[in-house]
């Protein structure tokens, strides 16, 4: 039998996860058929997890069993294209390529406002953490990297329709963070991914006693053990989660 798993490489306490496509009479960490991505868990910054989700379909297709460990990372992999807005983009029959609003330090871009176009997209697939896409009158290696760091924007109809307890990121940011005991934490201005789940980025601007501008910034996992309540309607989110943390 044909099954997907974890074969372990790394030193001696720092264990590091590859995802392989095995024959399950194998020894665990011997030979594999193919490796389709990896598992790092002390990634604390940067990519932690990788999985193809191209080939992953191809192989489950074949009547390829996945491990329990295997299981939960797919779920979480595939998590992570969502959150990143992957559904939604290769959904999506068109997009709308615009360059950034300004660059890092402030400045506008150079480009010409011209070169915000619309594009039909023929095929899009979510591969290895990120989307692939053939776009019309996009067929030549030029051409694509003609639009090499274009920002896309697609249709909110576009989105797919979210279950309970489910929110696009874009929805979250710019609500107010109050905790339990109503006390102001400050206005989601960001979110991270961790792999596991995401982390609201709260901002909040006071005054030192010269006047001076001071900007304070909070962590908190977007999770049930500290997420009361999302109101969308009303603009904020309750947190349990005190002024001192």
């Amino acid at each position: 039998m044909v099954i997907i798993r974890l074969a372990r490489g790394g030193a001696k306490k720092r264990p590091f996860y590859n995802i392989v496509v095995t024959d399950s009479r194998n020894r665990r960490d011997g030979r594999f058929i193919e490796r389709i991505g990896f598992y790092n868990p002390l990634q604390t910054k940067g990519e932690s997890l990788r999985l193809s989700q191209e080939r992953l379909a191809y192989w489950q297709g074949t009547g390829a069993q996945l491990s329990a460990a295997v299981a939960r990372l797919a779920v979480q992999a595939a998590k992570q294209v969502r959150n990143q807005g992957g559904e939604a983009l290769c959904s999506a029959q068109r997009w709308w390529l615009a360059e950034p609003p300004a660059g890092a330090n402030g400045s506008k871009s150079n480009r010409q406002a011209d070169r915000q176009q619309s594009v039909t997209v023929l095929a899009a697939k979510a591969h290895s953490g990120a989307v692939v896409a053939q776009l019309a009158g996009c067929s030549e290696r030029e051409a694509a990297q003609a639009l090499k760091g274009l920002r896309v924007w697609i249709s909110r109809a576009d989105f797919p329709a979210l279950t309970n307890d489910e929110y696009y990121w874009v929805d979250l940011i710019g609500l107010e963070v109050v905790n339990q005991a109503g006390v102001m934490l400050g206005t989601v201005s960001d979110l991270i991914d961790n792999s596991a789940h995401a982390i609201l980025r709260i901002t909040d601007s006071t005054s030192d006693q010269a006047g001076e501008p001071v900007n304070h910034e909070r962590l908190i996992p977007f999770v049930g053990a500290y997420i009361h309540q999302v109101d969308l309607a009303g603009g904020k989110i309750v947190v349990n989660w005190d002024l001192d943390y």
